[in-house]
């Protein structure tokens, strides 16, 4: 079977977290098998300490972990700079509404369940990182409008026709 390329560019950085570390190999070695780079980390203190060190496009965390939860560790990394474009993914056992409704309300971006096939897994974190993509062109593009307009002088306007 042919895995699945990342997008174009530079490899994507993956970083697992999760405290069974076999569940941590098998995560990891589908990510690197689909071109990522992978980084892992057994607990969210760990999770962190990589994540400031490295350049990490998505994390795949889960949620039950000693010391610091997914959702403690999900955002930690979003009251960082950096940590507010990077990719979520919880991938865990827990499937009840509360966790779920948890885990977006601390900003994960998607939930899935750990006995998820690992080549969907592949699908759903390249999925993620393509949104991603489009976000980051988005702004881009947003942010070289408004230079042009500052440049050349000019501005815009909206109409809203509903008030």
């Amino acid at each position: 079977m042919n895995a699945p390329s990342p997008l174009p560019g530079r490899p994507r950085g993956i970083l697992v977290v999760d405290d069974d570390p076999t569940i941590r190999l098998l995560i990891g070695s589908v990510l690197e098998d689909a071109g990522y780079t992978v980084f892992r980390a057994s607990d969210g203190h760990e999770a962190l300490a990589c994540f400031d060190r490295e350049t990490v496009d998505c994390i795949v965390s889960d949620v039950n972990m000693p010391q610091m939860s997914g959702f403690d560790l999900c955002a930690a990394v979003r009251a960082r700079q950096a940590g507010r474009r990077v990719v979520i993914l919880f991938l865990t056992g827990l499937n009840d509404y509360e966790s779920i409704k948890r885990a977006y309300d601390v900003g994960a971006d998607d939930f899935a369940l750990k006995q998820s096939n690992p080549a969907l897994l592949v699908e759903r974190v390249r999925f993620l990182l393509r949104t991603q993509q489009m976000q980051d062109d988005l702004r881009s593009s947003e942010q070289r409008l408004t230079n042009a307009q500052r440049l050349a002088n000019i501005g815009h306007w909206e109409c809203d026709m509903n008030g």
